[in-house]
Parts: structure tokens; C-alpha cells; sequence
């Protein structure tokens, strides 16, 4: 799935979504917003160029089917990549998972648990904006391999992180802040 010119589309998936391959790509999307459950196959782009947000939201659970780079460019704005229910993997810690939101407040929200069901192999993320772990509950975030946190980070919520493998290692390459919970 690709745009006709770059950040000059938004898709919005009304229901559940399954992407077999990258999206955004060729062509970065405007903005991206999946309702229901999400299956992701490949990387997904998008970019404010077009005057959209740049904004990828997804408001089901996301499975991990291959190791995914979701990336929101801004060329103006602040884009957001936001996830609201919980993100696993198929296999664990086979899929890794890279996110990066570019725009100075850009963020990157983690709602709900990540990789508590089906661990993931790695976990990056970078928001010039910061980083937020959960929303409404407390929750767990679980790697066999590296978590990588190279934004500042807000717990909304109580946060158990694990890097279970032998070697792994929870990095964060800036400050770390709770929001009163």
C-alpha cells in the first residue's frame, strides 16, 4: 500500500487490518489509522509532507508477523505513532520492532502491554517529543533480546520491563519521569 504522492493520502482501516507487506514504502502515507486488530508484515511509513499529521494510530491489537519499522516523518508537525491495545509477536522473540516518530513534540505512545503475550526479539524507540509508557493500567513490556529507549521516557502507569535473553540489556538514553499514579 502506497500513496500517490508522499504524505498526500491517509488510509483509515474501519474493522481489522492485515498487511502483508510494507506500507508507505514507495510513497509515504499521510497518516494511518486502524480501528480494530492489526497484522503487520512489514514496515510502515508515513510523513507530514503532504499537510497531513503524519499520524499512525492503532487502536486494536497489533501482531508482529515479521519484524516491522514503523517510521512518522515530519516535514512540518508533530506526528504521533500510538498504540492503544497491546503489540506481540507470532513467535517468541523472533519479530522485532523499530519505531520512530521525527517532528519536535513527536511521540511515541505505548498504551497497553507489549510483547506480554508472545514476546518480542528487540524493541527500539525514538520521539524527539519523548516516549510514553502506558495509559489507563499499568503494563508489562517483554523482550528476549534488547529494549532500546533513546527518547526521554514518561511512565503514565506502573511499567515492568523484561529483556529476558542472556545478554540483554534495557537501555535508556535519557531521563525517565512518572506521571502521578
Amino acid at each position: 500500500v502506497n500513496g500517490n504522492t508522499v504524505g498526500g493520502q491517509t488510509l483509515t482501516v474501519t474493522g481489522i487490518a492485515s498487511f502483508a507487506s510494507t506500507v508507505g514504502a514507495a510513497t509515504h502515507l499521510g497518516a494511518l489509522t486502524v480501528t480494530g486488530a492489526a497484522s503487520l508484515g512489514g514496515s510502515v511509513d508515513t510523513d507530514t509532507l503532504g499537510g497531513a499529521t503524519g499520524n499512525q494510530t492503532y487502536q486494536g491489537a497489533v501482531t508482529l508477523v515479521n519484524s516491522a519499522t514503523l517510521t512518522a516523518t515530519a516535514a512540518a508537525g508533530n506526528p504521533v505513532i500510538s498504540f492503544q491495545s497491546t503489540v506481540n509477536g507470532t513467535a517468541p522473540g523472533v519479530q522485532n520492532l523499530t519505531v520512530s516518530a521525527a517532528g519536535a513534540t513527536s511521540t511515541i505512545v505505548f498504551g497497553d502491554n507489549v510483547g506480554a503475550l508472545v514476546p518480542l526479539g528487540t524493541l527500539s524507540a525514538t520521539a524527539t517529543g519523548g516516549i510514553t509508557l502506558g495509559s489507563s493500567s499499568p503494563i508489562t513490556i517483554a523482550t528476549t533480546g534488547n529494549q532500546t529507549y533513546s527518547s526521554a521516557v514518561t511512565l503514565a502507569q506502573n511499567t515492568t520491563i523484561t529483556a529476558s535473553g542472556a545478554n540483554a540489556e534495557v537501555a535508556f538514553a535519557s531521563t525517565i519521569a512518572g506521571v502521578g499514579f
